[in-house]
């Protein structure tokens, strides 16, 4: 089990404008976002967690995958959703998971929840999104090199997408153990 981090950006780390994406709907970033979190391992569930602004941005609960939402409102509940209130009950939740069981863990936004979990992430997927937009929120200040472009596939605007994309794989450099 891994704990990866799948967001979108702009040049600028823009995450987020006003509650929602700092551009318009683009299928073919949707279809990779779906393909990538529900996974191939028919025999464990995804997980995916996102904080509660994020979860009030969708449409619907994300189906075939484990849904759970950080909310600190001790009161806010969803039906057939599993709601935590801290960070400390989602990183203890993340730990206990079944292998057996549960495949990968994804960490869908916002910004908070991508900052506390970038330190645990073995890969991100990055969708770069080119283009100028109006945005509030930025994705967090890490350390580039401490990771690698394992894939990079263009994507020029058409039918699907509006925009020129980037799907990029980023996993982590481990550390090399000294040789004995």
């Amino acid at each position: 089990m891994t704990i990866n981090l799948i967001v979108a950006m702009d040049h600028k780390g823009q995450i987020g404008n006003k509650g929602g994406l700092p551009w318009e709907n683009i299928p073919i970033d949707q279809n990779h976002f779906r393909n990538v979190t529900i996974g191939d391992d028919p025999t464990r569930m995804n997980v995916v967690i996102m904080g509660r602004l994020t979860w009030e941005s969708l449409p619907k609960p994300l189906k075939d995958r484990v849904n759970v939402v950080l909310s600190e409102n001790m009161d806010f509940k969803i039906p057939g959703i599993l709601v935590l209130n801290s960070f400390e009950q989602v990183r203890l939740f993340v730990h206990e998971l079944d292998p057996t069981f549960f495949g990968d863990v994804f960490i869908i936004g916002g910004a908070k929840l991508y900052e506390k979990f970038l330190p645990e992430a073995e890969r991100v997927y990055l969708t770069y999104v080119a283009g100028d937009f109006e945005g509030d929120t930025l994705f967090p200040g890490h350390d580039t090199k401490k990771w690698q472009v394992t894939s990079c596939t263009p994507y020029a605007k058409g039918s699907e997408s509006p925009y020129d994309l980037e799907f990029i794989i980023r996993d982590r450099i481990k550390p090399e153990t000294p040789s004995e």
